[in-house]
């Protein structure tokens, strides 16, 4: 059996790393894979190493992401006659919203005729298939669009924060919730938080949406100190929803107190005002910004070099990749208790904070860490026991394709 794999990104540029740890299970149980890279920026040339058995078809965004979404905003002839985007626009409230949904389906249907266009992809729809979207998303509706004219064998999808939690969104809305539901095999949100949300939310569907972890690959054990220096690490996008400055917050209490050192991986919309706030609080030596880095690069950098604690503050998360990343190393985290991360996150193996957490809180939380060493290396065998049992890259997607190959044996053994 073929699978038509959907991403925004993956395989081109450096976003959706966690699909790394995925790619190659994946392959090992499909005969082909096409993986179809939705919304790859148009100048971006990076493109990353795939299994011999999977091909990528790569549909370009705007030059111009704001041009893009504007002209995206404006609903073509062909959205107008889509029947689920009038149901929709029946089932929807207010002119926000409802702009929201013609931006959604516009873009949607914009991205589904590109994919039309490409030789790979009208190749191997000719063959059976697999159809699975990475996100519960825009790339969700695209496939729906293609299973219209090339039904699959079966659909499924996953399910994560921003694509999966209603309340998040700025408008307390995400656009074609119950219909995709509907029209997909099985929804695997990446926690049992996400799974027990979407239930309560879409009881009639309740049987076709589990939970499904991800995971990430073992890479081995972080070393041990080799000086007195407490040193602290960070990886995510330096976005409001991620609140690293208030990171940098508690380093400007902390740096003065202790010999201690935090390094962030990452870029984003507010690093420079991270930069500007570490500088204007003259905490430059203890603060190492380290931007965007490959996946492969920050593996290698938590395999090489020391880390005491690893921090995640996020006013919204799914179940940190992240997270599970630095726990695989023996890596004690703190992280705030927000989607999944409270199925991670314990306090064996860290501390969870709330989600409107006091500065003092976080930084008690570091003070602890700091002043208890014993304590400290307790967590750490936690972190990596709790990695071992739960979050595992082979056991987990071997898990989900076995899920898959047996209801796709039902659907096809007559």
């Amino acid at each position: 059996m073929n699978l038509i794999f959907l991403t925004k990104y993956y395989p081109f540029g450096a976003d959706e790393a966690f699909i790394e740890n995925e790619i190659s299970v994946m392959c090992r149980n499909f005969e082909k894979v096409c993986i179809i890279a939705c919304e790859v920026p148009a100048d971006e040339t990076r493109k990353r190493e795939l299994p011999e058995n999977c091909v990528a078809v790569r549909i370009n965004s705007g030059a111009n992401a704001r041009k893009q979404k504007v002209q995206d905003s404006v609903h073509s002839i062909s959205v107008l006659r889509s029947r689920d985007f009038v149901d929709e626009m029946n089932n929807t409230k207010g002119i926000p919203q409802k702009a929201f949904v013609r931006y959604f389906e516009s873009k949607s249907q914009r991205i589904f005729e590109r994919i039309k266009r490409s030789k790979t992809f009208r190749t191997f729809i000719k063959n059976d298939y697999v159809l699975y979207s990475y996100w519960f998303f825009v790339t969700a509706r695209i496939g729906t669009m293609i299973s219209r004219i090339a039904p699959p064998v079966y659909m499924f999808m996953r399910a994560h924060r921003y694509d999966l939690y209603e309340e998040r969104n700025r408008l307390n809305f995400l656009p074609y919730r119950e219909a995709l539901i509907r029209k997909y095999d099985m929804v695997f949100p990446c926690s049992y938080d996400g799974e027990q949300y979407l239930q309560a939310k879409y009881p009639k569907y309740k049987d076709k949406i589990k939970a499904s972890y991800l995971g990430t690959l073992d890479h081995g054990i972080n070393p041990p100190a080799e000086d007195d220096v407490f040193k602290m690490v960070s990886c995510s996008r330096v976005e409001p929803v991620k609140r690293v400055k208030r990171i940098a917050e508690a380093m400007a209490e902390l740096a003065g107190k202790y010999n201690i050192e935090w390094v962030h991986i990452g870029g984003g919309s507010e690093f420079d005002q991270l930069e500007s706030y570490i500088r204007k609080n003259k905490i430059t030596d203890q603060c190492i910004l380290k931007g965007q880095m490959q996946n492969a690069d920050v593996m290698e950098l938590y395999r090489q070099s020391h880390f005491d604690l690893f921090i995640n503050v996020s006013s919204s998360e799914g179940l940190p990749v992240s997270v599970m990343e630095a726990m695989s190393f023996g890596i004690p985290v703190i992280a705030t208790d927000v989607g999944g991360t409270s199925e991670i996150v314990n306090t064996e193996t860290g501390a969870l904070l709330q989600e409107n957490f006091k500065r003092e809180e976080l930084v008690s939380a570091i003070r602890e860490m700091i002043e208890q060493p014993e304590l400290r290396e307790k967590k750490r065998n936690a972190s990596r026991a709790r990695w071992e049992s739960y979050f595992q890259a082979i056991d987990n997607y071997e898990g989900l394709y076995t899920i898959i190959a047996e209801e796709v044996k039902k659907k096809t053994d007559f």
